[in-house]
């Protein structure tokens, strides 16, 4: 149903809700990499992120559950990776073999993950990243990141001859 349910979208991309769910579960185990020495000050990794606040309610505001702070995180990172989607469109920056071939060296390793620990492919990406996402989901998602990416880099090639001492 995931694929069904178009969460973020612009003139010719569209993140539907398992990519969404990728790109969520990609930004909570980054931060979970970065800040793992003590994480559990921070929060309970053995209950729900909707059942744990990260803020407190205010007079003004409600409270902000941890699943709702990565979640808008997530989505204003997916609003930027569309952005420059877009933008990759318009100034003709496309993947090439290589950048294909690096998604599928991804998806490979994913694969052999999955073996190792007994799992299919789609089951192992599915406790990974969320019920239901699938191998296709996630390379759609490697896809819109290495073109976004790509994009990036071609503006900053492109500003760095333009910018000058003066």
């Amino acid at each position: 149903f995931g694929r069904l349910n178009t969460v973020v979208r612009t003139d010719n991309y569209k993140v539907n809700a398992n990519m969404m769910s990728y790109y969520f579960y990609t930004n909570y185990n980054e931060f979970y990499s970065q800040y793992s020495s003590y994480i559990g000050d921070m929060l309970d990794t053995s209950i729900s992120l909707k059942e744990q606040n990260y803020s407190e309610a205010t007079e003004t505001e409600p409270a902000v559950t941890w699943y709702d702070y990565f979640m808008e995180q997530t989505v204003e990172s997916v609003k930027g990776l569309l952005y420059y989607c877009e933008e990759a469109d318009a100034l003709g920056v496309k993947l090439e073999k290589a950048d294909l071939e690096e998604i599928d060296a991804a998806i490979e390793a994913l694969e052999t993950q999955a073996a190792t620990y007994g799992y299919s492919t789609n089951a192992y990406i599915s406790n990974m990243y969320g019920p239901g996402v699938q191998k296709s989901d996630v390379r759609k998602a490697m896809k819109f990141n290495a073109l976004a990416n790509k994009c990036m880099a071609r503006i900053t090639e492109d500003l760095a001859g333009k910018i000058t001492d003066e």
